[in-house]
Formats: C-alpha cells, sequence, structure tokens
C-alpha cells in the first residue's frame, strides 16, 4: 500500500487516502474483476471497505461514541452505515427521496433521523424505518437539540420548525427577522445553515442577510440578530460555545464572539464560491478553523505573533465538494463530493490518525523519511513570451512543451541550459564561472562551448521534428 502526497503549503502534507476508483453497478461481473485487479486499485488504501456510493455523496457524520460513520448519497438516494471497528458497511437504508441531512439521535446508531428534500422526515432505529412526518415547506438544512430534546429545521420561506421527539408533535415555529413579506414568500429566501451548541443551549441560524441567534428557554425563540453584507450559506460554533463562524454566498468566513456584533476575524477564500461547510477542529491542544466550498478545503490556524490567524493549510481535490466532516481530535477528512467515492486525506499536523486507521501514522512515517516528488517538480511554466526569449519558440507546439493553461510545461534543465545560451556573453561568462567554481576542473578538461554560430539552424523553414532533434542535441536533454 502506498500514499500520495497532494500538496505541501507550508510545509504540511496531506496524504490522499481515497480507497481507489469507484466500479460502476452496470458493469457485467467480468468487467468489474477485472478493475478490480487492476494494478492501481491493488495499490489503494482502504480506509473503510465498501466506501462508495452509485453517483456521488451529500453529507457525512461520525457517530456521538465514534463507533460509527454515515454517509447519504444517489441515485438511488440512500444512507450507508459502516462500522468503523470492523472497517467495512453495516447497513444500508434506502428512500424514496434525496436526503438533505440527518442526525444520529442516540451515542450509536439506534436512533436517527433524515430530512428528505420531499419534505419528509423520517425516524430509523437500528431495525428500520420507524416513523414519518412531513413540514410544511421543503429543507435545508437542520440542528438537533439534544437537551429538549427537538430536531430543528430551517428551510424554504421566513420560519424554522421544531419537532418535539418526545411528544411527537410540531413546536411552535422559530420567525426570521423581519422582512418584507414578498422576500419571504418568495421560493428564493430561506434558512441556508443551523447548528447546535449544547455548551450554551443556543441555536444559531444564517439566512438570506443576517446571523440569528434563538434559545428555545425564551418566549419569542429569537435573541439577537446580526446583518451580514451577503447572503450567509453556513455556518458552525466551537466547543466553548462562544465563537460561531459565518460563511457568506462570496467565499468569506466572519468569526464572531456571541457576546460582541463586532467580528473578530475574516477569512477569505478568494473563489467567489459560497462556503458549503464550516468546522471547528481541536487537537493536539490546537484550534483549527475548517472551512469548504466547492473546490477546495482551508484550514486557518492563529498565528502566535500576531493576533490574528493565518492560512495553516489547503486540500484541493479533483472533484467539485459538498461537505467534509472530520473524525474528532484527529486529522482524518471525509469528504463527501461529485464522486462515486468519499474522498478520503489525512493530515498528520491536523491530529494523530483514528484507532480504526492507525496504519495511516506508519505510512505516513515511511512517506516521510523515503525522498518525496511532485510531479512538477522538475518543470517550469512559462508563458510564449518566455519561449520566444530564450530561442524555445519554435518547440511551443512540440512533445518538449506540455500545453497548460495560457502557457506550457518545459524541463527545468532545457530551459535553464537555454536561458544560460541566449544570456549576454558578460552574463552568461559570469554565471559559468560561479558555476564551476567550486569543482576547480582542469582547464584541458571542460567541455566544449557551443559556438553562438549554431543558433543559425533555428529558421522559419526548419521543420518541427527537425527543431525538436536540435534542441535535444543541443542542450542534452532526453
Amino acid at each position: 500500500m502506498s500514499l500520495l502526497v497532494t500538496t505541501t503549503v507550508n510545509n504540511v502534507k496531506v496524504f490522499n487516502v481515497t480507497p481507489g476508483k469507484g466500479i460502476p453497478a452496470f458493469l457485467s461481473k467480468q468487467e468489474r474483476k477485472n478493475m478490480q485487479e487492476a494494478p492501481t486499485n491493488k495499490q489503494r488504501v482502504d480506509v473503510l471497505q465498501d466506501l462508495t456510493f452509485p453517483t456521488l455523496t451529500t453529507k457525512a457524520r461520525f457517530s456521538n461514541d465514534c463507533q460509527y460513520f454515515a454517509a447519504c448519497g444517489c441515485y438511488p438516494p440512500m444512507l450507508r452505515l459502516y462500522d468503523l471497528g470492523n472497517t467495512g458497511l453495516k447497513v444500508q437504508r434506502n428512500t424514496d427521496s434525496e436526503i438533505v441531512d440527518f442526525h444520529f439521535l442516540s451515542d450509536d446508531y439506534q436512533l436517527m433521523a433524515l430530512v428528505e428534500a420531499d419534505r419528509n422526515l423520517e425516524f430509523h432505529n437500528k431495525g428500520g424505518k420507524l416513523y414519518k412526518m412531513r413540514i410544511p415547506r421543503p429543507p435545508r438544512c437542520s440542528a438537533f437539540d439534544c437537551h429538549t430534546p427537538q430536531l430543528i429545521v430551517g428551510g424554504v420561506g421566513g420560519q424554522i420548525y421544531r419537532v418535539d421527539l418526545q411528544e411527537g408533535r410540531f413546536r411552535t415555529s422559530w420567525d426570521t427577522p423581519s422582512l418584507s413579506q414578498k422576500l419571504i414568500s418568495s421560493d428564493a429566501f430561506g434558512v441556508n445553515a443551523l447548528v447546535y451548541s449544547p455548551e450554551t443551549c443556543l441555536t444559531f441560524a444564517a439566512d438570506g442577510h443576517s446571523l440569528s441567534t434563538y434559545d428555545a428557554r425564551t418566549r419569542g425563540g429569537i435573541v439577537s440578530s446580526i446583518v451580514l453584507e451577503n447572503e450567509g450559506t453556513a455556518v458552525a460554533v466551537d466547543k466553548t460555545g462562544l465563537q460561531i463562524a459565518a460563511g457568506t454566498s462570496e467565499s468569506d468566513i466572519i468569526l464572531y464572539d456571541i457576546r460582541s456584533s463586532h467580528p473578530l476575524h475574516q477569512f477569505t477564500h478568494h473563489s467567489d464560491l459560497p462556503i458549503k461547510e464550516i468546522h471547528f477542529h481541536t487537537s493536539y491542544s490546537t484550534h483549527t478553523l475548517i472551512s469548504a466550498d466547492g473546490r477546495s478545503i482551508r484550514m486557518f490556524r492563529p498565528d502566535e505573533n500576531t493576533n490574528k490567524s493565518k492560512l495553516f493549510c489547503v486540500i484541493e481535490p479533483d472533484v467539485t465538494i459538498n461537505s467534509f466532516t472530520v473524525f474528532p481530535e484527529s486529522g482524518l477528512l471525509m469528504v463527501p463530493c461529485e464522486d462515486m467515492v468519499i474522498n478520503t486525506f489525512y493530515v498528520p499536523e491536523l491530529g494523530p490518525s483514528p484507532v480504526f486507521a492507525a496504519f495511516l501514522d506508519d505510512l505516513a512515517a515511511d512517506m516521510s523519511t523515503s525522498a518525496l516528488t511532485s510531479s512538477y517538480e522538475g518543470l517550469y511554466f512559462v508563458t510564449k513570451d518566455d519561449l520566444e526569449r530564450v530561442g524555445l519558440d519554435l518547440v511551443a507546439d512540440s512533445s518538449i512543451c506540455t500545453p497548460y493553461m495560457h502557457g506550457f510545461y518545459i524541463s527545468k534543465a532545457l530551459y535553464d541550459k537555454a536561458k544560460l545560451a541566449n544570456a549576454p556573453p558578460n552574463i552568461a561568462t559570469s554565471q559559468q564561472t560561479t558555476e564551476r567554481a567550486p569543482e576547480k576542473t582542469p582547464i584541458g578538461t571542460r567541455k566544449r562551448v557551443i559556438q553562438n554560430k549554431d543558433t543559425g539552424k533555428f529558421t522559419q523553414s526548419t521543420t518541427q521534428g527537425g527543431a525538436e532533434d536540435h534542441v535535444r542535441d543541443l542542450f542534452g536533454a532526453g
């Protein structure tokens, strides 16, 4: 087995432990067997077995006792539950509609609540579906109040619905801050994110214009409201219950203290994509704010020299991110995305590996001691003007240059030699002297310096193949 180092931003290594490619269910038995026996699948690392869905995954959570992992996806819509002790699939529950969100109502998997897109709420026990009920408007998010207990559901419209799980009935709904009735009645407006803080017994909601705080112990429910510059799309609260983070539609994350309406810090992804998920993570006695948009997952940590926070690590999968979850006090991230396989990443500096995947620490240590090379380590990214400047413009369309975006990737050794050959005589002589001074090579054994007259071969009439061969002969590029 082997690990793939995806990025090393700020010298923080990120290991991609995604369990290979997903195998489509419509393939024949022989085709599926051939894919399973492929070399790329044999050398993969499986944190959990059968961590695949027919099409994509949307949400994932770990149980409160950290013994189970559940994820929902489609199509067909389903919920899959994994036993971490056995590192395999335990049960699969199919539903009639796409699952928007779900919650563990008990410490293990014996009680679960599923929020579905067709306005149904399904309650499951260890034997299967137990009860189903409907809510008035399509849902977008939910939160579980473990003290009351109640399931809080937000969605289209200006109301937040509360389901009493003890009495099996609706409680009085919470209203969002006052807006024009025309805006509230439209399908565009609604509550986009909900989170409950067990420490403060407060519920935080992010909608189209504000970050609101609700308390079930008060008569009206709403306690305070902070106006956001952009639409709120995600919200999270730390373990102390005193700090909350709100993500916006413009890729910003704003950090607040619940005792003040002024933001403490503001972070940005610089992508103009809405923030989909935020998480406060604590491990190694260090606090990390993790956020994700559709393109990347970014981690921020407080700077020891200043009162601000700085970027700690970046993860950029090859597919669109839907959400993510982190195993408590570890460095393992499970990323539901627009792919058949749940992407899995391990960041050793974020935390240790969990008990069910303890082998990740050993594999990461082996990778750290071996020589780590990036796919782009021996390449330069250059533009067309850069190639013309060093006399390599004729090979721009050859196999020597790899087109990418507005430029090309080219071998560092080849580009450096071409740059040295086309430099002015005084600069070229000084560079050669500097490079060869430590070697003290005898004059009689020095390599022959190619004269400038050879550059006359670079003419417009030269064929593409001839130009490529000439460059290889001239600069010794294989």
